[in-house]
Formats: structure tokens, C-alpha cells, sequence
């Protein structure tokens, strides 16, 4: 069985959320062979941030990359979708640790007026 891909540096997570802004905060409304998604990939990559890649095959592929779009999904605001059913089922069976908690979130949810 493979190891598993290093986790996603700084400057990889800067590169996808731009792109997750150029598609209009929408990546599930283009295919995961988007040249925009392709080209990221390719980027990714090249770049000398992992001197480790346990699985090179699917290091940073595009559906990797189309993964790591959707996962913004979570942190937007405007999004109100149901996001991926099941996971969490898998995640208790296989003993993984949960996704983190909303308060783990870069974004802060608006606030009302008092």
C-alpha cells in the first residue's frame, strides 16, 4: 500500500485557493479536467516543495487538485450546499481523525448587528 502525500505547504494551499476564486468559488460546477485544474497540477508539481512524494502517480493530481478546491467549499460562506455524504462514516471505520471543527476555520462567519 502507498504512504500518503505529504500535506499541502502554504504556498501550494495560496496557488489553489486562487484558483478556486478564479472559478468563482465554484470548482463542482467544472470538470476535473479543467485546464485551469490541469495546468494547477502541473504547477504543483514542478515546484521544489516536496523532496518526498510516497506516491508520485497521484501526487497533486488533477483530481487531487479538484478535491482540494471542493474542501474550500467548507469554509465558504455563501456556500450552502450539503457537502459529501458519507465521509464521516468512512472516517469512524477507517479510525481517522475528524475534519476540523468550524472554529478551526480561517474564515469568520459574519456577525449581525447588534
Amino acid at each position: 500500500m502507498a504512504t500518503r502525500n505529504p500535506t499541502w505547504s502554504r504556498d501550494e494551499l495560496i496557488l489553489a485557493l486562487d484558483l478556486y476564486f478564479r472559478l468563482g468559488g465554484r470548482p463542482a460546477s467544472v470538470p476535473k479536467n479543467h485546464p485551469g485544474i490541469v495546468r494547477l497540477s502541473d504547477t504543483l508539481n514542478q515546484l521544489p516543495i516536496h523532496a518526498q512524494r510516497p506516491d508520485a502517480q497521484r501526487f497533486r493530481n488533477p483530481n487531487g487538485v479538484y478535491m482540494k478546491l471542493c474542501n474550500f467549499l467548507r469554509f465558504d460562506p455563501s456556500y450552502t450546499g450539503a457537502g459529501l455524504q458519507g465521509v464521516g462514516e468512512a472516517r469512524r471505520r477507517s479510525g481517522t481523525s475528524s475534519p476540523a471543527t468550524s472554529s478551526d476555520s480561517p474564515v469568520s462567519p459574519p456577525t449581525s448587528a447588534p
